[in-house]
């Protein structure tokens, strides 16, 4: 079994974005509702007058959250032309605002944006640590990451202090919180760029 699973993340790994978009391809229309406890709980710590700037924002499924809590959506950001495609779907009035990017290369626009949030996402970057190094320091991010395995995972993290030992060296960790994401945990942080 452990032999296919990584013959399997090989095989997404050199796919790219074609593995991604093949994925979301297979889950339209699905449910995201294991998500749903740690999304509020981000957007408990997030203002309405916080622009967000949501990168791996998928399907558009926390975005179509944002906006039915009343939140200022600046930007979502994914590296699969098939997952935008859907978030452009999922919330029409927002559609301009998505964009099919390499998160390694993409830039913010600082003007607008308050806060960066990356919910699931850095276990599936190869270079997590490049990506949050390219924001301006005092850039505030909140994160989550999980605990558990998948396919696509280029890293787990088993306790909140594995996380914490990854990115504190990157990040000012201000708050942090154990979430439930389908029965497994998430952990999940509210930080800053560190100068």
């Amino acid at each position: 079994m452990k032999i296919k699973l990584i013959r399997e993340r090989r095989v997404a790994l050199s796919m790219g974005s074609a593995w991604y978009d093949h994925c979301y391809g297979l889950k339209k229309g699905r449910n995201y509702e294991k998500y749903h406890p740690l999304w509020d709980t981000i957007l408990n710590w997030i203002t309405p007058q916080e622009g967000i700037a949501d990168l791996g924002c998928g399907p558009g499924a926390f975005a179509e959250r944002a906006k039915k809590a009343g939140k200022r959506y600046i930007v979502g950001v994914d590296y699969s032309e098939v997952a935008i495609r859907q978030a452009k779907e999922r919330v029409p009035k927002w559609a301009k605002r998505f964009i099919c990017a390499d998160l390694s290369t993409y830039t913010i626009p600082r003007r607008k944006v308050d806060v960066v949030v990356m919910t699931e996402v850095l276990e599936h970057l190869p270079d997590d640590l490049s990506v949050l190094a390219k924001f301006p320091k005092g850039t505030r991010i909140l994160l989550s990451v999980p605990a558990s395995y998948a396919v696509t995972h280029i890293r787990i993290f088993p306790t909140m202090d594995d996380a914490i030992q990854r990115y504190s060296g990157l990040l000012c960790i201000q708050k942090s919180a154990a979430q439930k994401v389908n029965m497994e945990n998430a952990w999940l942080f509210d930080s800053v760029r560190k100068d």
